[in-house]
């Protein structure tokens, strides 16, 4: 009888300790902030869509807070303590919250011009022409370094730099220039006249370069361009007619954004959205048409496209599918028109 009594006991002892589980109100377990908790964090994790529109969920948002709530409702019916039931209150309460603010949004990425860039991986992968287009839109701050869009570097075998750069400009201020490296150390810029590339404004900057020749054009419209040549040994630039460096045949660094290669650092400060590369020379009307519009990403020759112009996390994949580039150090800043 003894026995009988205390199994009695221990079952009673244990319906009202885990009460919360069958629904009882429970003298010594309070459910019903949880309670509230989940079936609201339900309803939203049934109504939600995730994508890279605005507004819509960052992809892997509702796998993350849906475990959340899973981990919440197990507790919820099997704790014995109420500090579970409080802490996880507190717990779900935050992972809702950051749940909400993981909508995307209008936004691009701000280089800090110290430790920022993106990669794009290997830059051969995107010169699958010696005729190609660049295109991008930046907005640089009065003291942001050179680095826009590189993909130069060092090849071991060959002993030489070859490459290209988006960059500001360095002989002429505020300016931007193209920069083709070639075997034999050969650094040919395209640089286009002061002003053509003023600190906190928004400036859309397209090269095309056709094996032997390129242009540069801003804001859609074709601008001049002096020449200039240097090698790496750095006897400094010389202004030449025209072009005489050749194709690019290779390149052995990745293709980055806000940084140089194989030179290091010179980060840009500042922000960049919409960058293009494509296999062809675009015309001047194809560019001038088209700079002030978002693609598709199934454009005849376009190669990669990444548009950067919606918060998406660390990684973000290219509007044609194929290319990751990974976010350093880089920030998500306000997406302005001016």
């Amino acid at each position: 009888m003894k026995h009988y009594k205390n199994f009695l006991c221990i079952a009673l002892l244990c319906t009202a300790t885990l009460s919360c589980k069958d629904g009882n109100k429970s003298l010594s377990l309070d459910c019903a902030a949880l309670d509230a908790l989940i079936v609201d964090s339900k309803v939203l994790l049934a109504t939600s869509v995730e994508g890279e529109d605005i507004n819509q969920y960052l992809i892997g948002s509702k796998d993350f807070f849906s475990s959340i709530v899973n981990e919440s409702q197990y507790v919820r019916d099997n704790t014995d303590r109420q500090s579970a039931i409080d802490n996880y209150v507190a717990k779900l309460t935050t992972a809702k919250e950051v749940f909400l603010q993981s909508k995307v949004e209008a936004a691009c990425p701000q280089f800090d011009g110290i430790a920022s860039y993106i990669d794009c991986g290997p830059a051969s992968q995107y010169l699958t022409s010696p005729a190609y287009t660049l295109e991008l839109w930046a907005k640089a701050a009065p003291d942001s370094d050179e680095a826009i869009l590189s993909g130069e570097g060092y090849d071991d075998v060959s002993k030489s730099w070859e490459g290209f750069i988006v960059r500001l400009g360095e002989n002429t201020k505020p300016s931007a220039r193209f920069t083709i490296v070639t075997a034999g150390n050969l650094f040919t810029d395209f640089e286009s006249a002061a002003a053509t590339f003023p600190a906190n404004t928004w400036t859309h900057i397209a090269v095309t370069m056709s094996g032997l020749a390129a242009k540069l054009y801003i804001n859609g419209i074709e601008v001049p361009t002096k020449v200039y040549i240097s090698t790496a040994a750095k006897t400094g630039w010389t202004i030449q007619a025209n072009y005489q460096g050749g194709y690019i045949t290779k390149t052995p660094e990745n293709l980055r954004i806000g940084k140089l290669g194989s030179f290091g650092g010179r980060h840009f400060k500042g922000k960049i959205y919409d960058v293009r590369i494509w296999d062809r020379v675009r015309t001047a009307t194809e560019i001038n048409q088209n700079y002030q519009h978002l693609l598709t990403g199934n454009e005849t020759g376009l190669v990669a496209n990444w548009q950067f112009d919606r918060k998406t996390g660390t990684n973000t994949l290219d509007k044609t599918g194929k290319f990751t580039a990974q976010l350093n150090d880089v920030v998500w800043g306000e997406f302005d028109n001016n």
